[in-house]
């Protein structure tokens, strides 16, 4: 099934067990750290765990890239002329280096709210736009104002040659609220698919179901999305977001992602139709099947494209 991206999109990310919250609750003997409530004596689910953004190149010249494949969550956002940049999500362990590491963008900042305040790692951006996260809730780290965890890469050239050592970034604010995205049990009612594909203009994806590693592939303009450190990208689980993209400041496209829209959530070689809601910018990204019921992701890494609303 093709989706046709007449204007831009984003795609989201890749989200792991740590980050996201299991449906089903751990018993106590499952993780004896975990605490009991006062009037249910249930366990907690565990506490989030602060987590670092990095914005990353995603033309040619930047493929293949470092550390994203470490990602618990990679936002693939629409920019200008048709193509995509990453936003690529990361909690302890982290990865040694990442890149190539680029320029913010407005749709940044709401995906960031999902994050708590999180130590955001980006090459710079417009004025206009630097104005804007100076005042967000997060901590701002460049070349510029973190030189140490920044270095070129003198094989490639500028700009697609900046990397960062998230181990040497400024420690995250604070975790997020609760869990990013829900975990859980493959829901009832999905079809059997072999994959999808998504077309921004200048650069196309075709996500494939591959029973061999029980996992989806994804492919880039024809190749598979790879790294130079952990191989060929594959996820869990893939969303397909439909969201609002408009002309934002200076004319790069901006993706709403807060309100409620259509949804496909790929996983376990089947395809699920249904909604996703997020309120506020502080809220957490929900999804529900076509009945109402919660609609989760499998256990591991997702990608979640952000599609334009029809």
């Amino acid at each position: 099934m093709t989706r046709a991206i007449l204007r831009t999109l984003a795609v989201a990310v890749i989200a792991p067990t740590l980050m996201l919250t299991s449906c089903v609750q751990p018993t106590p003997q499952e993780d004896p750290q975990e605490t009991a409530t006062p009037t249910t004596d249930e366990p907690l689910p565990p506490e989030p765990n602060p987590l670092i953004a990095v914005k990353v190149d995603n033309v040619a010249a930047a493929r293949p890239q470092t550390g994203i494949g470490d990602a618990h969550i990679v936002i693939v956002e629409p920019v200008e002329a048709g193509l995509t940049r990453l936003l690529a999500v990361f909690e302890a362990p982290l990865p040694e280096v990442v890149g190539p590491v680029r320029s913010a963008r407005i749709t940044d900042l709401d995906l960031l709210r999902l994050l708590g305040e999180p130590t955001f790692a980006y090459s710079g951006a417009a004025n206009e736009v630097l104005d804007r996260f100076r005042d967000a809730p997060l901590i701002n780290a460049t070349e510029g104002n973190t030189p140490g965890a920044f270095f070129r890469d003198n094989r490639r050239s500028s700009p697609h040659n900046l990397y960062v050592r998230p181990g040497l970034l400024p420690q995250p604010s604070e975790p997020p609220a609760g869990a990013v995205l829900a975990v859980g049990e493959s829901p009832l009612g999905g079809e059997i698919t072999t994959g999808e594909r998504v077309d921004y203009g200048l650069a196309s994806y075709a996500i494939t179901w591959d029973s061999d590693k029980s996992a989806w592939t994804i492919d880039v303009d024809s190749r598979p999305l790879s790294t130079t450190d952990s191989g060929n990208i594959v996820a869990d689980t893939v969303v397909l977001q439909e969201v609002d993209i408009r002309p934002g400041l200076l004319g790069s496209p901006e993706a709403r992602t807060t309100g409620s829209g259509a949804v496909t959530v790929l996983r376990d070689g089947e395809r699920h139709v249904g909604q996703w809601r997020r309120t506020r910018s502080e809220d957490p990204l929900l999804f529900f099947t076509s009945a109402g019921e919660p609609l989760t992701v499998a256990e591991g890494t997702t990608w979640i494209f952000l599609v334009p609303s029809a």
